[in-house]
């Protein structure tokens, strides 16, 4: 008996340190959260550590250019100041002023007639204005700026204001010639055949200037349009779709400079009849051209000076439309980057 009770308490003993041979429920259910845990580990397929791809960036909306042209008046103004300012105050002011020195006492030795001076000024003016625009659009005031002065992406205001700042330029550097050759004597005067002016001479010299200076801002507003990034080049890989726009771009540039090389052709002695008719476009250029030559403007004169305003402001739209479509067609690559 005595035996069977320390037996019996033997038991209760182990039992409570060893557990019964039944295990309790708690214990069960941490084996079994344990082995689900291991198997859904192992069920789940290896995957390498690579970064999360990011969806397509959406593209920027293009600026409407659509409204009434008086909201983008006051910003135009305010980018040709900023822009004529900045010029005056850079280096690049006596180094034109010298161009203009050297060019005009390279072409103007001796006093020459009116006529043949706003010819010799023509060409001079030129070559000025290209230099003058390109250093005013790529390094005084070059892109990154002048579209950082528009307002909400307003293109038409940053080209346009461009625009103007380099026709004043330009204007400015044809009065400067007509200025000097009046300082230095270079006219020869038509009735007297002296260096002194008559009334006759001096019509003859404002009415060549204001030619000269209306030319001058057309030229301007041609190198604008023209010059990067509103002239926007094709790019290296050819992307279907996207890339069309800018060919079409560059095809238009093409199509308008060999307009104006068989326009310029045709007044060759040799040149075929037919192109008699791409001069049309350029009629207002030659009746302002021969201002020097008359010494009147008349009714004529007005109405060539009104064309080439709309030939200014038809290149304004033009540059416009560049740069909106570089935009389009750019904006998604550099953002998705």
């Amino acid at each position: 008996m005595l035996n069977r009770r320390s037996r019996a308490g033997t038991q209760r003993h182990n039992g409570s340190h060893h557990g019964s041979g039944r295990p309790s429920p708690a214990r069960d259910t941490w084996q079994s959260d344990e082995a689900s845990t291991t198997s859904t580990t192992s069920a789940r397929p290896a995957t390498s550590a690579q970064p999360r791809r990011q969806p397509p960036a959406a593209p920027m909306p293009v600026p409407d250019a659509s409204g009434s042209a008086w909201k983008h008046a006051r910003p135009a103004l305010n980018i040709a100041r900023a822009a004529l300012v900045r010029f005056t105050r850079s280096r690049w002011l006596l180094a034109t002023l010298a161009a203009v020195i050297l060019i005009y006492f390279s072409c103007f030795r001796d006093p020459v007639s009116v006529s043949h001076f706003f010819d010799l000024a023509s060409f001079a003016g030129a070559l000025l204005t290209i230099g003058g625009v390109y250093l005013l659009t790529q390094s005084v005031m070059p892109p990154r700026r002048y579209l950082r002065l528009a307002p909400r992406r307003d293109y038409l205001a940053a080209v346009g204001g461009l625009t103007l700042a380099a026709c004043a330029l330009a204007a400015g550097l044809a009065l400067l010639l007509a200025l000097l050759g009046l300082l230095t004597r270079r006219f020869v005067d038509p009735v007297t055949g002296g260096t002194v002016l008559t009334a006759t001479g001096q019509g003859m010299v404002v009415a060549g200037s204001i030619g000269l200076m209306a030319n001058s801002a057309l030229l301007a507003a041609v190198a604008v349009a023209l010059t990067l990034p509103i002239g926007v080049p094709l790019p290296r890989s050819w992307t279907p779709g996207r890339d069309r726009l800018i060919l079409r771009f560059q095809i238009i540039l093409i199509l308008l400079l060999a307009w104006l090389s068989l326009a310029l052709y045709s007044y060759s002695a040799g040149a075929p009849a037919a192109l008699t008719v791409l001069r049309l476009p350029l009629l207002p250029v030659a009746v302002c051209y021969g201002f020097a030559q008359t010494g009147v403007i008349g009714l004529t004169g007005l109405l060539a000076l009104l064309t080439e305003a709309v030939y200014i402001a038809g290149l304004i739209a033009f540059a416009d439309y560049g740069l909106r479509r570089r935009h389009a067609t750019f904006a998604p690559r550099h953002t998705a980057r």
